[in-house]
């Protein structure tokens, strides 16, 4: 998970959406050090990394070709290409019909360049549309329920919303794009 990112000021909005849902008093920065601002500060990078790995949303894409690193595999593939540092997920691989495999922060292949389309990792709020604004903000809220929360009920209130928030921003996500045209098996197959 991003727990060493800095999130930065930027979030601070996002956060207070979050302690809004559980009744509690807003923060003005991610940088006072007290107890809610920690917490905040704890779990807004998984609640950022739980949204954005739970779907391919065409919100977050970013599309590059991999550099190809100094050093060969061990074995099985003669190249390794790195992944890019903002990277939360792969949404697809192109290593021009050759086999690849997703190993840590690389991929491996026999190809000599691979272009990859992947979640990246947002730096700055304002760059979401506002369902992931959302989905970010419930999940936090779900994230700080057990800590800051006394209630089992508001808890459990908490976790429904995210679920909500998150099936409402795929749904919204997914009008983005136009429709997939039918696989050609179906022809094929008959």
């Amino acid at each position: 998970m991003a727990g060493s990112i800095d999130y930065g000021t930027s979030w601070v909005a996002l956060c207070n959406r979050a302690l809004a849902r559980l009744g509690k008093d807003r923060i003005s920065s991610l940088s006072s050090g007290d107890e809610t601002v920690n917490l905040c500060n704890v779990f807004l990078g998984e609640a950022i990394e739980t949204v954005l790995s739970a779907y391919s949303w065409n919100a977050a894409k970013a599309r590059v070709q991999l550099a190809m690193l100094a050093t060969d595999p061990a074995y099985g593939y003669s190249n390794a290409f790195a992944l890019p540092s903002d990277m939360v997920n792969i949404a697809s691989v192109d290593a021009g019909g050759a086999d690849y495999r997703h190993e840590g922060s690389s991929i491996l292949t026999d190809a000599a360049e691979v272009w990859i389309t992947y979640i990246a990792r947002p730096t700055d709020p304002k760059a979401l549309p506002a369902y992931l604004k959302r989905a970010i903000s419930a999940e936090l809220a779900y994230l700080l329920s057990t800590p800051i929360a006394t209630s089992e009920t508001l808890a459990a209130r908490i976790k429904a919303e995210a679920q909500a928030a998150l099936e409402e921003a795929i749904a919204a996500d997914a009008r983005r794009s136009p429709p997939q045209a039918a696989e050609p098996f179906y022809t094929e197959a008959r």
